[in-house]
């Protein structure tokens, strides 16, 4: 046998062996469909109540909670644009504070920054978090925007 001939054919059996495992060791499907509570009409204080680990509130690092700044102050009143932070996997708001202020500011827009689960603590961060609790936060963000939002 040709060793081209022979090194193609290892090259196809470890193939088939890297796909065969990839197979037998996929990851359970994720579920599509977000959980996401209902929002209360007073959004400022319904977001507290949303935390979803709240059992480990008291070792959330200080102005890493979520939050939502009206803009001008106005509490309560909708602008027409909304903006919605989600910050990267093991950060919080404060990474690139004050850019996302900032561009709220500058489109006249409330703003929701949020709080991925398992991110902000001071001890054990990430632990027990699964890809479902960040979709959850997610789509919970979003619909906190929509409804501080009309876009």
């Amino acid at each position: 046998m040709k060793p081209r001939r022979r090194f193609l054919g290892g090259a196809i059996l470890l193939l088939a062996a890297v796909a065969a495992a990839a197979v037998a060791t996929a990851p359970p499907e994720l579920v599509n469909e977000a959980d996401v509570p209902a929002i209360t009409a007073d959004l400022d204080r319904g977001r507290a109540s949303r935390e979803r680990d709240a059992a480990r509130a008291g070792d959330i690092i200080p102005d890493t909670e979520k939050r939502l700044r009206w803009h001008a102050g106005r509490h309560g009143s909708r602008t027409h644009l909304s903006v919605v932070y989600l910050h990267g996997v093991s950060a919080t708001r404060q990474e690139i504070a004050p850019v996302a202020e900032r561009v709220a500011d500058v489109l006249g827009a409330n703003l929701f920054e949020t709080r991925l689960a398992g991110h902000g603590y001071a001890r054990d961060p990430l632990s027990g978090v699964r890809a479902e609790d960040w979709l959850d936060d997610a789509a919970e963000a979003l619909t906190v925007g929509a409804a501080v939002g009309e876009r």
